[in-house]
């Protein structure tokens, strides 16, 4: 209600003060040479009254809009808005009784401000019989100057407000285009760098799980050879001390000079048996002396069982075997070598002592009556260059053999401890490279996230700037067609200014006044106007002029400044 009151009363404001306008503007340029100022200040005293009261009451209906709201604000049932609520109804009431006064004022003044126009006019209107009018082919030749420099304005105006609207559109819309673009580079050129990183990481996974394959089959094959050589060793071991044993053996069955002593006792004991004719068969006797050749017989069956060995490991696969194992082949062959070095030495002996015992059986016919000294010499002779021989051959052998068989279980244990260690390596190696084959498959999930988030923010960006792209252009079309219909309305309102022109134009040309004005005027200059009053209304007619000039160069320039009023 206040408001359609506040509109209706701004609509008569206006309206009033536009009809007092164009009263006045109308007055001035009909050129009306006698006009009463006192008038015409009481006039504008009065529209300014009408003012201030207006403004009064406008004033009035936004303090009473702002106090109702706050009442209605206030909660009722509150006891600390209760004080306050009461407050305000009482300004309220105040407000309402203060807005009725000035509403009473308001229209006291509007009656009076007609009253005093409708004078105002009626007077003005039989003044402006009596004076001369103006020419209408010049008032023609004015309004379609003034029509022309409007249509030419406006036209400029409406060009250049279009254009520089759309070149700063275009610019705008043109940086944000480019911006667009860049940034559609620059995620081109990351997503780029993450398939680039993507590959090298794939690559980099690949490569890792071929080595850990060719670790894990290492490793396999590692525990196999180990496996074997474990076997082997085991083997190894098992025939070194059979040959231990038997080396052993042999050592404690070597012929010493005691039991050389006592074959020879026994040897003396069968010559001379034989010289009593009790003699037993020669190859009887053989049998019972042969010591030398037992122990050759067992250096023999040594020999045999070593070159058993030798001929089992050949049968395998010895060329494939690792280096250490090559070692011990070596060192076996040296052992063999050795034992057949011994074998000849002990052959060689026992030979030695067949010819010995020949020759003490072809002597002991021719020289049976030495007998006795003989033997003891020969026993010592015996003893002499057989008990160095065996007690050399038996150290150098028991050295030589200890000597490889420690050799060759150091050599196997540092082999075995190393090939410990490297199997042990290689399983941490597995293990370590499971551990980094695990941390990079996290690491490359990682970055499928990363990138699989990135590239749906570059997809949202991208649909977000397709969505400004397309509200752009959805702004520029709007433009466009608010420009149209802004100069399409331009073009219907210049239309209606041209047909008022033209109705006021035909309106003045049907309403002449220009002989009785004249008649009118000759009439007051012949019977009342005096000279001096003559040349004041001349003065003033060269005036009038001048202000119409005035008022014809602001209306060319653009549209007269409005005065502002105040009541004081």
């Amino acid at each position: 209600m206040s408001s359609s009151r506040s509109y209706a009363g701004r609509t008569e404001n206006s309206s009033l003060f536009t009809v007092c306008t164009t009263i006045l503007t109308n007055t001035l340029m009909a050129n009306i040479h006698i006009m009463s100022i006192t008038e015409i200040k009481h006039l504008v005293e009065l529209l300014c009254d009408r003012m201030y009261w207006y403004m009064q009451r406008d004033k009035q209906d936004k303090n009473l809009k702002k106090m109702q709201a706050d009442l209605d604000r206030c909660r009722p049932g509150y006891s600390e808005s209760s004080n306050y609520a009461e407050v305000l109804k009482l300004q309220i009431d105040q407000c309402v009784k203060e807005k009725r006064k000035t509403c009473d004022r308001l229209s006291g003044t509007d009656g009076k401000l007609l009253s005093h126009l409708t004078t105002f006019i009626d007077r003005q209107t039989g003044d402006a019989l009596s004076t001369q009018a103006i020419g209408s082919e010049d008032v023609d030749a004015r309004l379609k100057a003034l029509q022309n420099s409007l249509d030419e304005k406006f036209r400029t105006y409406l060009k250049e407000a279009s254009t520089k609207t759309n070149n700063d559109h275009r610019s705008q819309l043109r940086k944000e285009t480019e911006g667009l673009h860049i940034g559609l580079e620059q995620e081109k050129q990351k997503s780029a760098k993450l398939q680039k990183h993507m590959e090298e990481m794939e690559q980099r996974l690949g490569s890792l799980d071929k080595r850990h394959l060719d670790l894990a089959e290492e490793a396999k094959n590692n525990k196999r050879a180990a496996l074997h050589l474990d076997g082997k060793l085991t083997e190894f071991e098992s025939k070194l001390n059979e040959l231990s044993t038997k080396i052993d053996d042999l050592a404690t069955n070597i012929v010493t000079s005691h039991a050389l002593s006592k074959e020879l006792s026994q040897f003396d004991t069968v010559v001379s048996a034989s010289e009593d004719g009790n003699a037993a068969p020669l190859g009887d006797r053989w049998l019972n002396t042969s010591v030398g050749m037992k122990t050759r017989q067992r250096l023999q069956a040594v020999l045999d069982d070593v070159r058993f060995l030798k001929q089992s490991l050949k049968c395998e696969s010895v060329d494939g075997a690792p280096q250490p194992i090559a070692s011990l082949h070596k060192r076996l062959e040296s052992c063999m070598d050795m034992v057949k070095l011994n074998s000849k030495e002990q052959l060689s002996i026992s030979e030695a002592v067949q010819a010995i015992e020949a020759t003490l059986k072809l002597t002991s016919f021719t020289t049976s009556n030495d007998t006795g000294q003989n033997s003891t010499l020969i026993e010592q002779m015996i003893d002499q260059k057989v008990q160095p021989l065996f007690t050399s051959l038996k150290e150098n052998l028991n050295h030589t053999m200890q000597g490889k068989l420690n050799q060759v279980a150091v050599d196997l244990g540092t082999f075995i401890d190393k090939e410990r260690i490297a199997r042990e390596g290689a399983t941490t190696k597995a293990d370590q490279s499971s551990a980094d084959v695990s941390a990079l498959r996290r690491d490359i999930n990682v970055l499928k996230k990363s990138v699989s988030t990135s590239a749906e923010k570059l997809c949202q960006k991208i649909s977000e700037q397709g969505k400004q792209v397309a509200s752009c252009n959805e702004r520029v079309a709007s433009l466009e067609s608010g420009l149209q219909r802004v100069s399409a309305e331009a073009e219907t309102n210049i239309r209606k200014l041209e047909l008022q022109l033209q109705t006021v134009n035909t309106r003045r040309s049907n309403v002449s006044t220009k002989g009785p004005n004249q008649d009118m005027t000759k009439h007051i200059t012949n019977t009342t106007i005096s000279p001096s009053s003559l040349q004041n209304i001349s003065s003033l007619t060269s005036r009038l002029e001048a202000v119409e000039q005035q008022l014809n160069s602001h209306h060319v320039e653009g549209p007269p400044r409005k005065r502002k009023t105040a009541h004081k």
